[in-house]
């Protein structure tokens, strides 16, 4: 085979016999040429390899990095819904203390589900968190009149003919009644 590869290349003219190189350190340049050309293509493999490597590994970092993207947005996620959440227990419990001052200032209401008559955001709150004397007030005011029935300490007005009179005693007036009707059937049988 090697000597195929020597035919395949110029030969030198052989005007003399000095010019000539012995075949043996021919072959050896052509073997440490081949061997040079294999080296060459042992290492752009070896660069296409590692290229190919690096590819990879860029490759493998944008899916992490992406990874961590939805990781991030799934955190920040997660943040936004538990500062909701913390917005709305704050508010409840915001609530429930107005809702306990209320019902302290009314005197108690006759249900407690009464309080949905409330307008609890008419209640101010102080920004040391106490609730505000001044607005507390001008809502149990409100709800008193508006919502007068619904207090633990309401009693009915009394009607003015359900008063007994200064000189009167229930024995009296049934006296008076029953002599009213005993005119009544005298009348009656007369005619």
């Amino acid at each position: 085979m090697a000597d195929n590869q020597v035919s395949n290349q110029v030969e030198p003219k052989a005007s003399s016999q000095d010019e000539l190189v012995p075949k043996q350190a021919f072959v050896e340049v052509t073997a440490d040429m081949h061997k040079y050309k294999n080296e060459v293509r042992e290492t752009k493999a070896q660069l296409i390899k590692e290229r190919e490597e690096k590819e990879t590994l860029v490759r493998e970092k944008m899916e992490a990095e992406k990874q961590y993207k939805e990781l991030y947005e799934k955190e920040r996620d997660e943040k936004a819904k538990a500062l909701e959440q913390i917005k709305v227990e704050r508010k409840n419990f915001l609530d429930s203390h107005k809702i306990n001052y209320l019902i302290q200032e009314l005197g108690g209401l006759a249900r407690s589900e009464y309080i949905k008559h409330a307008n609890l955001n008419a209640i101010e709150i102080n920004e040391d968190g106490t609730v505000d004397q001044n607005s507390l007030k001008k809502e149990a005011d409100r709800f008193r009149q508006e919502h007068a029935v619904l207090l633990k300490n309401y009693k009915l007005p009394t009607l003015p003919n359900e008063a007994p009179k200064e000189k009167q005693t229930p024995n009296t007036q049934m006296k008076d009644f029953s002599s009213h009707q005993k005119a009544l059937k005298e009348a009656m049988l007369g005619k």
